[in-house]
């Protein structure tokens, strides 16, 4: 009887050392943070990202020209050119858009669980007529069809890493663009009255 609960002791005991203890967003004191564990994710056992969620979404609108402002006493039609670049972001300070490492995890189980390539970044461009009528200033906007990646990583370590072998991470959420959907931005132009500073920079003799 006392061997069987021995054994039955040294069982919890085991299950307990192999416990998987998740990061949570107030980190103690003695538990490693997102960054400090993305940081060993080449040197792991085993390091691996899990999508839970991939919610596809319309960027705000972001000026993405150069004024042009309209001084003469007749409204114009400007052809005004336009170029946007977007990158990647995510909620944890750049520990995974900055890691090659990591972001190449990242981009295999983005590739394996919605079947399309996870790109850090894209640049796009053209140019639209804008009509600025007379003492206005133009400009173009563009908003960008986005993906917002919501996932957990998990990590292995050969040796306790403070105090176990085994972590998960908070939820981490990656944003980039789409591109499953190239056309899904939104270009828009735009005129509105100078202001006095404005009239004085570009209209000034």
């Amino acid at each position: 009887m006392k061997t069987t609960r021995i054994a039955l002791v040294a069982s919890a005991i085991g299950a307990l050392l192999l416990t998987v203890f998740p990061v949570s967003a107030a980190q103690a004191a003695d538990t490693p943070t997102t960054e400090e564990l993305l940081a060993l994710c080449a040197t792991a056992d085993y390091c691996k990202f899990t999508p839970t969620s991939n919610e596809p979404f319309v960027s705000d609108q972001e000026v993405v020209s150069t004024p042009v402002a309209n001084c003469d006493r007749r409204p114009v039609d400007a052809w005004i050119n336009w170029s946007q670049t977007k990158t990647n972001s995510d909620s944890v300070g750049g520990s995974i858009t900055g890691s090659a490492d990591v972001l190449e995890i990242y981009k295999v189980a983005i590739e394996v669980n919605y079947n399309h390539t996870w790109t850090t970044s894209q640049t796009s461009g053209s140019a639209v007529t804008v009509h600025i009528p007379q003492g206005n200033i133009g400009y173009v906007t563009k908003a960008t069809a986005m993906s917002r990646v919501t996932g957990t990583w998990e990590l292995h370590f050969a040796n306790r890493f403070y105090g176990h072998y085994y972590w998960y991470t908070a939820p981490v959420t990656i944003e980039g663009p789409d591109t499953t959907q190239p056309n899904s931005g939104i270009v828009l132009p735009h005129n509105g009255p100078m202001t006095d500073s404005q009239r004085t920079l570009y209209c000034a003799k």
